[in-house]
């Protein structure tokens, strides 16, 4: 039961943080973690190079980072 608790308390975490994100962002993000594509396959459905998936993906780290451990 805690274990599901703290399953749907990072989850909440999460969405609220995805939601921060502009669309192009979440797309990125999901599709490299929830769906596990790779930068190609990402770069060719958003329109970017692959560089810039992963100058984006760097960015939405650290933002995590910084509003996780300010």
């Amino acid at each position: 039961m805690e274990d599901e608790i703290e399953a749907r308390e990072l989850a909440r975490i999460i969405e609220e943080f995805l939601d921060t994100l502009t669309v192009k962002e979440r797309v990125i993000f999901m599709r490299r973690y929830a769906y596990i594509d790779t930068y190609a396959d990402i770069a060719k459905r958003v329109g970017i190079s692959e560089k810039n998936v992963s100058v984006r993906l760097s960015g939405i780290f650290l933002e995590w980072y910084s509003k996780s451990y300010p």
